[in-house]
């Protein structure tokens, strides 16, 4: 057994170790004096890593120097052993055991397989996972390698805390808990949990509402909205005669914008948002595949391309605007694949707005403009949920709100029959009551 290489190390120290002569490539150990089971591998290579000795046959490591300073090892190192001292094992070690058993035994472990269980199914109404498994894993990172055991509602208590320190919004802390809940509501049905450990620490339902006053575009901010399309449309189409008249050789491929086409997806894009209410990303996934232009309307999947949110196959009924729009770019573009066939329309967007000097409006507020506008139009919850493609008519309630000067207009129906000073002149006939056996 080779003898123990001990030492009082400083970061100088470790500086100064070299690997083996060449003739004896081996790794070597020195350990630390001061916390006698952290060690520092060195590394034929000279690679240096930490490393502490948590039991007669277990050691974890703890980072590389010298992104781990010496005193950087030793607090991880006490850390560490703390837990030993405890009678628990550290986490890192059982998060480890944890998934090498859960393995063995063909269910999840950790937070981290509990998710690509999750992924595999099944769910309900066909629902995609993808997205809430995404917003856990970016969300609740540090806890991915526990064991499901100690994920606890303090750990994820603290989490929430440390994120609204940080300053995000209690609405958005609600809807990432929300993905995480649903996930262990989903393992306890199916037995790799006992319980749902989160029983007593539910959001708000107001607070996953978010905002309750939908954003919309005003008379003014709709008509600078489409000023500044068209001229953005001038203005790229000057740029392209422009660099078609320089007759370069790297442009030779470079077309003409048709005088009755779009100078690119942009405009059709956002006219097509704001005549069909769907959202981005069904327009994004839309497939040519899937519009009828012939009977005027296009197919939205449960699934896949062109997939929605509500888990159900609907058809978008194309306006008369809509059916022009997509004509016109159909014939652009030929008509193959996606509709629009790019990832983000994100900084185009915010350029448009800048343009047009609309502030606080998202992409996805063109659909609550549309839903809106419908509402204060006399268009009934009902229809407009149809329309929206929501699983539920409560989903559309917060659609409901409009302004006090639609809502005054709907009230005023009731004067002719509320009113103090009913019209004169009128004939009352007496409402005779039918007798029994009649």
């Amino acid at each position: 057994m080779p003898a123990i290489r001990r030492q009082k190390l400083t970061d100088e120290i470790v500086k100064r170790l070299r690997p083996e002569p060449a003739d004896n490539p081996k790794p070597y150990r020195i350990w630390d004096a001061k916390v006698q089971e952290l060690f520092l591998r060195v590394q034929p290579s000279g690679v240096k890593s930490w490393n502490v000795q948590v039991s007669r046959t277990s050691s974890l490591a703890l980072g590389k120097w010298p992104t781990v300073t010496v005193e950087m090892a030793r607090t991880k190192a006490k850390a560490n052993l703390g837990h030993v001292a405890e009678g628990r094992l550290p986490p890192k070690l059982a998060a480890k055991r944890a998934r090498k058993q859960a393995k063995l035994e063909g269910r999840p472990g950790t937070l981290d397989q509990l998710l690509d269980h999750y992924l595999l199914g099944p769910h309900k109404k066909n629902r995609n996972p993808d997205d809430a498994v995404k917003r856990v894993r970016s969300v609740y990172a540090d806890l991915l390698a526990l064991p499901l055991e100690k994920i606890t509602e303090d750990r994820v208590a603290a989490r929430h805390s440390a994120r609204k320190r940080e300053g995000i919004s209690e609405a958005t802390i609600a809807r990432d808990f929300t993905a995480l809940s649903a996930v262990f509501t989903w393992a306890a049905k199916r037995g790799h949990v006992q319980k749902n450990p989160f029983t007593e620490l539910r959001p708000d339902p107001e607070t996953i509402k978010g905002r309750e006053i939908v954003r919309y575009l005003t008379p003014e901010e709709r008509k600078r909205l489409f000023e500044a399309l068209a001229e953005r449309d001038r203005e790229i189409r000057e740029a392209r005669a422009r660099t078609l008249a320089g007759n370069r050789a790297q442009h030779a491929d470079l077309k003409p914008i048709p005088r009755d086409g779009y100078a690119d997806y942009l405009e059709p894009l956002v006219r097509l948002a704001l005549n069909t209410a769907c959202r981005r990303g069904e327009l994004l996934k839309l497939q040519w595949s899937s519009v009828d232009l012939d009977a005027g309307y296009f197919t939205v999947w449960r699934q896949g391309k062109g997939s929605n949110k509500s888990g159900k196959q609907r058809r978008v009924i194309l306006n008369d605007e809509a059916l022009t729009v997509l004509k016109r770019w159909k014939k652009q573009t030929g008509g193959q694949g996606r509709v629009f066939a790019i990832d983000s329309p994100r900084r185009a967007w915010l350029a448009l707005l800048k343009r047009a000097n609309i502030e606080a409006f998202r992409f996805h507020d063109l659909r609550h403009d549309a839903a809106s506008q419908l509402v204060m139009r006399g268009t009934d919850i009902y229809t407009v949920s149809k329309i929206l493609g929501h699983a539920a008519v409560a989903m559309t309630e917060r659609y409901a709100h409009l302004s006090p000067d639609h809502l005054r207009a709907a009230l005023s129906e009731l004067n002719s029959i509320n009113s103090t000073n009913p019209p004169t002149g009128g004939k009352v006939v007496p409402i005779s009551r039918r007798r029994r056996g009649q």
